[in-house]
């Protein structure tokens, strides 16, 4: 990954791309963000979130600029076509409109970490540019770089770049980690709550399933899952605003978990009760899978109320299920009983002492 260069020349509708490797070199003041090193080139600028570094270069006199997006190291399968794939599809075509499919260039392999790359064209709002895509796959893992540019004036940066950037080696235990659990992806984040109760599972008569799990409690039926959040003190402490409160909690609960959001809302309403909706098509950092997530609360006037993280395929399953985005606080019946359904048989052996058996389910908000 350290020695490969891209030589970029756009010739109006034309544009060609050339990967070529160079020799390993040390570059000063470099940077580190994940597993990546890079050097930023000089005068750009940089923005860094959670999950991603963009570096981007603009001349407001004549309109060019070029774009270059690091992001963080996520799981991946140990086939870099795939993987490469996978982040066309998920990423660049989430941030750009490509007229074509990604033309490819040789695979090259270094430091343990073998790179797929490719370019299309692109348009935007009349903008015509290229997209580079440069996806490092290694170690069940895969880093993606991807540049944006609509001019080779910036070609010189974007190479030294490139020639920069060194992926680390991961220790061999990341290597040969046990994959039993990739038939279910689902459940690879949090496992079922070890807390000594004799039941963790409901099975409700019209198909949902309850499962109690360490950070939540799993709620599905079929293609739909539902996460009930348990007491958070970080995501509760700005209750008392509602807007801010909901991106609080959102960057809390929801944010670490996903990436490359798109079309995101956040739509709070005030009524005889307060409801908090935002909602977001993201990529599922586990199975890397696109979905659509809505996040909701119903804010009852004792305070209670629980932060509930709906998961499906697309925004249509969603609504097919729950009903459209409704601008009055009526119609939230159906999103709101799904808490009701953290609900968990309670056995003999659960209940200490000798006195009377008076439960028959625990229920908890």
């Amino acid at each position: 990954m350290k020695n490969i260069l891209f030589l970029i020349y756009i010739r109006k509708y034309f544009l060609s791309v050339l990967l070529i490797l160079a020799w390993s070199c040390s570059y000063p003041q470099q940077q580190t963000f994940d597993i990546t090193t890079f050097t930023q080139p000089k005068s750009w600028k940089k923005q860094v979130t959670e999950n991603a570094i963009q570096l981007s270069k603009e001349d407001p006199s004549t309109g060019g600029y070029c774009m270059i997006t690091l992001f963080k190291a996520v799981p991946g399968t140990t086939n870099s076509k795939e993987n490469f794939d996978l982040a066309w599809t998920s990423v660049v075509k989430e941030m750009v409109a490509v007229s074509t499919q990604a033309e490819m260039q040789s695979p090259a392999t270094e430091n343990g970490w073998e790179v797929q790359s490719g370019y299309a064209p692109f348009e935007s709002d009349g903008n015509k540019g290229i997209a580079v895509l440069v996806t490092s796959s290694g170690f069940e893992k895969m880093v993606n770089i991807i540049i944006l540019t609509n001019t080779d004036t910036y070609e010189k940066d974007v190479t030294a770049f490139l020639e920069s950037v060194n992926l680390k080696k991961l220790p061999n235990e990341q290597v040969n980690k046990p994959t039993t659990n990739a038939v279910k992806p689902q459940e690879v984040k949090s496992n079922g709550k070890a807390d000594g109760f004799a039941f963790t599972t409901t099975n409700f008569d019209d198909g949902w399933k309850s499962v109690e799990k360490t950070d939540w409690v799993e709620v599905t039926k079929g293609n739909i899952k539902v996460l009930i959040h348990y007491p958070n003190k970080k995501a509760d402490a700005y209750n008392s605003v509602v807007m801010d409160g909901l991106k609080n909690a959102w960057n809390i609960l929801i944010a670490p978990r996903y990436s490359n959001a798109s079309n995101m809302e956040f739509k709070p309403i005030t009524g005889w009760q307060t409801i908090e909706f935002a909602e977001s098509d993201m990529t599922d950092n586990n199975s890397r899978q696109r979905v659509h997530v809505v996040f909701f609360k119903m804010n009852y006037a004792n305070g209670s109320g629980r932060y509930l993280e709906f998961i499906t395929p697309d925004k249509q399953t969603f609504e097919n299920e729950f009903g459209p985005y409704h601008q009055t606080t009526y119609g939230w019946e159906k999103m709101e009983n799904v808490a009701f359904r953290n609900k968990f048989a309670v056995a003999a052996s659960d209940l200490q002492g000798n006195g009377p058996v008076i439960f028959l389910v625990l229920f908890s908000m």
